[in-house]
């Protein structure tokens, strides 16, 4: 974790403020050590830091919005509206970042944007390089 927030200092200090940094924790940390890495990057001034608990953990995602201001994306590994749904109406996500193909095609993607609209959430599917070029297409139907 550490390591992490040093690299990311570094290339923001190296790179500037004139560049959009991300970064993806793919649920890899535990609960309470996410909310001492997010508020450790908070300085950084990322672009959204993604994917920080698993769909189990979103009781979690509360206590990561009263330790840091930097954006949230999440959904990489949702698959149903009721992983979704609380984290949009809850304000608890900035970015919404499923897979259009693991949520069920552009009809369900579709519907969670118009949610997302109604409480300032934006789209940013998930567009991996194993996806493919009908997948990125959705991806782009559906800003």
């Amino acid at each position: 974790m550490n390591t992490n927030c040093q690299a990311l200092a570094f290339v923001r200090k190296e790179f500037g403020d004139g560049y959009e940094f991300l970064h993806d924790v793919h649920s890899r940390l535990a609960p309470m050590q996410t909310l001492e890495f997010a508020r450790r990057l908070e300085d950084i001034r990322l672009y959204f830091l993604e994917d920080l608990l698993a769909p189990e953990d979103q009781d979690w995602f509360e206590k990561v919005r009263s330790v840091t201001t930097t954006p949230i994306a999440m959904g990489e590994l949702f698959n149903h509206p009721r992983e979704w749904a609380p984290l949009i109406t809850n304000r608890l996500m900035d970015y919404m970042r499923m897979h259009v193909s693991q949520m069920g095609g552009i009809t369900p993607a579709r519907k969670a944007a118009i949610l997302g609209e109604a409480f300032g959430v934006k789209t940013a599917w998930h567009g991996p390089a194993d996806t493919s070029p009908v997948g990125h297409a959705a991806n782009l139907h559906y800003p």
